[in-house]
């Protein structure tokens, strides 16, 4: 009699712990990864007085597209969440190492059903990085709010120089770089 009343409760155990590594594999239901091509940034520095992320005193360049970091569409049935993680290398031959400057400034956008792209909105630190002239690795990690839909993501980046240092710089480049998006599961 013993035996027999384990037996559901073993059962049921089961049952439990295989649901369990279910649920786990079903929150992450597309991974989209594209390997990024070496780029570098135009120099079409200027100040950008209405910009407010091109601080004052700085020049900028123009927001360029990173090559192959158009990710999507991803389809999305229901209210998830979108896991984004951008990985990349930027080198700075002939930068002389100024206070602080040249910095990387790179930016998610999302578009959805086709729809126009549109900044996704960081908080906390700034989406800068000082590049000295020996490189420097740049990792952002963005969690994005979806609705329904289609979405489609980028990556772009610029360099902001202060004015005083612009003819130290000779180029700044994208030299490698991955981007990889996930869609997780709301449970």
């Amino acid at each position: 009699m013993r035996k027999r009343l384990w037996i559901p409760l073993l059962v049921a155990l089961e049952t439990f712990v295989i649901g369990m590594a279910d649920a786990q594999s079903q929150r992450l239901r597309q991974v989209e990864v594209s390997a990024l091509l070496p780029h570098c940034i135009t120099k079409d520095q200027m100040f950008r007085p209405t910009d407010p992320t091109c601080q004052p005193g700085t020049l900028c360049t123009s927001w360029q597209d990173i090559p192959e970091s158009t990710i999507g569409p991803l389809e999305v049935g229901r209210h998830d969440s979108l896991w984004v993680d951008f990985g990349g290398n930027y080198n700075c031959d002939g930068c002389i190492d100024a206070v602080s400057f040249p910095y990387v400034q790179i930016r998610l956008q999302l578009s959805t059903d086709g729809g126009p792209f549109e900044e996704v909105t960081e908080h906390g630190r700034p989406r800068s990085s000082y590049v000295p002239n020996g490189g420097v690795d740049l990792v952002r990690r963005h969690v994005v709010p979806v609705a329904p839909g289609g979405h489609t993501l980028r990556m772009q980046h610029r360099f902001a120089i202060n004015a005083a240092n612009n003819p130290l710089l000779t180029r700044l480049c994208l030299t490698e770089g991955t981007m990889r998006a996930e869609i997780l599961f709301q449970p």
